[in-house]
């Protein structure tokens, strides 16, 4: 297989600030698609072609696209579409009793980070999730940890590669990995949310705060060792902020935000990445918002909306304009993200 894929035509499935995302492709199964928005005439292209539904992507800095596919037995796989070659590969299979989900790539290296959980009668068991590492040149798989009982799932990668967060949602907590060292660092979350890395090893994590009886959950930010920590979203303010996203310069943080335990859509937001300057850029409480992707140079935003009030409503692809809050409609589909 790795043979012939050297022979494939060499042509890049696409460029940075591309549009990869998810939509129901020809044989009636979700597929992996682009679209580029700069076109003259754009029009998507189906890039895969899966015998069954594809969950997730992400991909790496060298345009290598791994993936999350269900299959037959229940069980869910991880495969790989490569940069500049027509063919999709299983890298990671774990049968009918597992689940291998969530791929990472590292920033620096040709590797990623994935999640391996057992299925009992048919039910994933993230609680027991264990990280793993595939390693892309010698096409291998690495147990995370030499303790196989140690737990974690949501890997997120320091810009440098050289740490990464994970989540542990037995004990709720968000822990901090320093791959050169070794050394282990907490963050106290209680909400089973991913951190997110800024551009100067800046940590962002979401909490549950609880005010006069009134629980809310705040964006914080912190350090690479989980210090000085400062509540971005503000003292005392009752909202359910999450889903937040740094911009490349790390000057300003996306976000969505909705009253807590209200049955209202998330709406877009932005701030500045100390807290200040917090601004909405949708607000209609009738639409879900959500999977915000930055492009390159930080002016636009690309997410999902989807609306509450229609039985029927498919999920859409919006762009909006950081400056101005000018947006425009694009296609549909699910889980847009900018190509790097």
């Amino acid at each position: 297989m790795l043979l012939s894929l050297a022979s494939c035509q060499n042509q890049s499935h696409f460029t940075t600030d591309h549009i990869v995302y998810i939509d129901v492709g020809d044989n009636g199964r979700y597929q992996l698609f682009t679209y580029d928005p700069s076109a003259r005439n754009p029009a998507p292209k189906q890039l895969t072609t899966q015998a069954q539904d594809i969950l997730e992507f992400n991909i790496s800095p060298k345009g290598h696209t791994a993936f999350t596919q269900s299959d037959d037995d229940n069980s869910l796989d991880i495969w790989l579409l490569w940069n500049k070659m027509p063919d999709t590969v299983p890298l990671v299979e774990c049968g009918p009793t597992g689940a291998c989900q969530n791929p990472r790539w590292s920033p620096s290296q040709n590797v990623f980070a994935y999640e391996q959980s057992p299925i009992y009668d048919g039910e994933i068991a993230r609680k027991e999730s264990r990280l793993w590492w595939y390693d892309l040149e010698s096409f291998q798989l690495i147990p995370m940890f030499a303790d196989e009982n140690w737990l974690g799932e949501d890997v997120r990668f320091s810009a440098d590669g050289r740490k990464l967060t994970y989540v542990v949602p037995a004990v709720d907590e968000i822990q901090i990995f320093d791959l050169q060292t070794g050394e282990i660092g907490v963050i106290s979350s209680r909400s089973n949310v991913a951190a997110v890395w800024g551009a100067d090893s800046d940590l962002y994590f979401s909490a549950l705060r609880v005010d006069q009886e009134r629980a809310s959950t705040h964006i914080f930010k912190t350090n690479a060792r989980g210090e000085n920590v400062t509540d971005l979203t503000g003292e005392g303010l009752a909202v359910d902020d999450g889903g937040y996203v740094v911009s490349p310069d790390g000057s300003q943080l996306a976000f969505t935000r909705k009253p807590p335990r209200g049955g209202v859509g998330r709406q877009v937001w932005v701030m500045d990445s100390d807290g200040a300057n917090a601004r909405s850029l949708t607000d209609d409480l009738s639409i879900q918002n959500g999977a915000l992707s930055w492009n390159s140079d930080g002016t636009q935003l690309l997410f999902q909306r989807f609306n509450l009030t229609e039985a029927d409503a498919q999920p859409e692809i919006w762009l909006v304009d950081v400056e101005s809050g000018e947006m425009s409609f694009v296609l549909n589909g699910t889980r847009p993200q900018f190509a790097p």
